[in-house]
């Protein structure tokens, strides 16, 4: 699996995911291809653990995937070769240790209010705390001759626990709930149905 360059627009990018009210899905053509050629691509703004484990883990779901009766199977290709559907993680960040630090010292205050407020008699008390997560960004891109929906590129976010935990957790973590997101999108795409595929 190779790498390619960093995309200058990628914390952009994060922003308006965050603050995005739709999540656009992915659709197949009827009728759907028997097999789906896919391959994971990274920036340069994925650190290489995180990167090993996520490619472990993508090869991890495509046995889950190929063993499961789902419509379609699932084929890893090489760069040189046709795609039907690319992942490019564009960008990943673990927690570091400031963040760390203020996750600790933002929730002590945020979680003593309360107690602080119910003391003083307050009718009402209000609470807050931070935990910071480990975050990946993730373009999907499906070749327009099988895509059956509006959409032939979207993107999203995984997010995981990184509280309290060292790096190497963080990331094996993260694997995990990669997985799963990688399960949630097959999932939804084994579901929707488009219209008929154009001939050849």
């Amino acid at each position: 699996m190779r790498k390619i360059k960093s995309l200058g627009q990628a914390v952009a990018l994060l922003s308006i995911l965050v603050c995005s009210c739709s999540s656009p899905q992915l659709v197949l053509k009827n009728p759907h291809p028997e097999v789906l050629r896919v391959r994971l691509d990274f920036t340069q703004e994925v650190p290489d653990l995180v990167r090993k484990e996520l490619e472990t883990q993508f090869t991890n779901y495509i046995s889950w995937h190929n063993a499961s009766p789902f419509r379609f199977k699932l084929e890893t290709v090489e760069p040189h070769e046709p795609v039907d559907l690319q992942f490019t993680v564009l960008v990943s960040r673990l927690v570091t240790s400031s963040q760390q630090t203020a996750g600790v010292v933002l929730s002590m205050i945020g979680l003593s209010l309360p107690v602080i407020m119910a003391s003083a008699g307050a009718e009402f008390v209000v609470f807050f705390w931070y935990f910071p997560r480990v975050n990946s960004v993730v373009e999907l891109s499906l070749d327009p001759e099988i895509s059956g929906g509006p959409y032939a590129k979207i993107h999203r976010v995984v997010s995981s626990p990184g509280f309290l935990k060292s790096e190497p957790r963080q990331i094996a973590r993260h694997g995990q709930y990669y997985f799963s997101a990688l399960k949630n999108i097959f999932l939804r795409l084994d579901k929707m149905k488009g219209g008929p595929l154009s001939p050849p």
